[in-house]
């Protein structure tokens, strides 16, 4: 399993106005990941399984790659904010707490505006996973 996964989360994005003067049309927070919780089944393999993320599962790799972009739709070319620079991205209690500063862009402007109008209300985020580990439920 080493190609990307996607996962998604309806945790809510709350929307924050930019501070006045600044650069930003806008900000969003939200929690692309929480810890501890079940997923949705999948049923990729012919049998249905969950998942769930760790607390401190994505430690190491903001620690080692703190250059991260936060993408629309997961489109690569679709970047809407990044790290450090844009977004301030970290670990709490919740799970991966993402907030992203948007500057003014089209794709950000559409971006705000589907979140306002309540059409996306969840985060999400990509991975490659480096150990799988699979337990059995009852």
């Amino acid at each position: 399993m080493n190609h990307l996964q996607t996962r998604a989360v309806a945790n809510g994005i709350t929307i924050r106005a930019a501070e006045e003067g600044s650069k930003f049309i806008g900000v969003l927070e939200g929690h692309a990941a929480v810890f501890d919780s079940t997923s949705e089944p999948f049923d990729d393999f012919g049998q249905p399984w969950v998942e769930r993320i760790a607390k401190g599962a994505f430690a190491r790799s903001l620690r080692d790659n703190p250059d991260v972009r936060a993408l629309w739709s997961h489109d690569s070319a679709a970047v809407i904010a990044r790290s450090p620079n844009t977004m301030k991205i970290s670990e709490d209690e919740v799970g991966l707490k993402v907030e992203l500063h948007l500057i003014d862009t089209a794709t950000n402007r559409d971006a705000l505006a589907s979140v306002r109008g309540g059409l996306v209300d969840a985060m999400s985020f990509g991975f490659i996973p480096k150990v799988v580990e699979w337990v059995k439920g009852e």
